[in-house]
């Protein structure tokens, strides 16, 4: 009976240490996780928006070339990112939205850049996922991310076009899917979907025309 108890004693001793442990490993490195995910954002953002990022480059000085760059602003649901003209540059129209949606296994996460039309893409990128390594993370590969350049997010009729499909894309509304990773490249789809749709609700294809 005494041993049962020690046992039992000893066990929740030694959880509550090593909960305690890594409550406080967790708090330690808060700050740290929080400052790469924001240099991760910033980078993406950058790359969306095609501002060249040097590859050495430290934290503070990418986020002086963030600053310098891009402006973050609010319409409506879309936080977008514009891009700011530098000296070389008579006037710069680009934007980036942020993109977040469901899975296969997590969310999905990424920025769109799209030219003054709101409508025409420039790039994209998935940069936090959880999807299968070697079929649907392949989101975030170049040989997918790169099929986006110069489609469309809407149909001629306004209404939202863009969707990816399992092979043979044609036309400025399609997208090559990739093999193996259906769901993951539906999601995407619908992430597309959405950014269309937020951009017809708060008119700003319309402003273009």
């Amino acid at each position: 009976m005494k041993d049962s108890v020690y046992t039992i004693c000893y066990a929740v001793v030694v959880g509550t240490l090593c909960a305690a442990l890594l409550t406080g490993a967790a708090e330690f490195t808060a700050p740290y996780r929080a400052a790469n995910q924001r240099a991760d954002a910033m980078r993406n953002i950058l790359a969306v928006l095609e501002v060249p990022i040097g590859p050495r480059m430290s934290a503070e000085e990418l986020t002086q070339l963030y600053e310098s760059r891009v402006r973050l602003e609010t319409v409506g649901p879309l936080n977008v990112y514009r891009l700011l003209a530098d000296a070389s540059e008579a006037e710069a129209e680009l934007v980036a939205v942020d993109v977040v949606g469901p899975g296969l296994w997590g969310p999905i996460r990424g920025f769109v850049s799209l030219e003054s039309d709101w409508n025409t893409i420039r790039g994209v990128t998935f940069h936090d996922h959880q999807e299968t390594p070697g079929l649907g993370a392949e989101i975030s590969g170049e040989a997918f991310r790169s099929q986006f350049q110069g489609k469309q997010l809407l149909a001629q009729d306004g209404t939202p076009g863009l969707r990816v499909v399992s092979a043979g894309a044609q036309g400025p509304l399609e997208i090559d899917g990739i093999s193996g990773a259906t769901i993951t490249c539906d999601r995407v789809g619908d992430l597309l979907r959405g950014l269309a749709e937020q951009i017809i609700a708060e008119g700003l294809s319309e402003e273009r025309r």
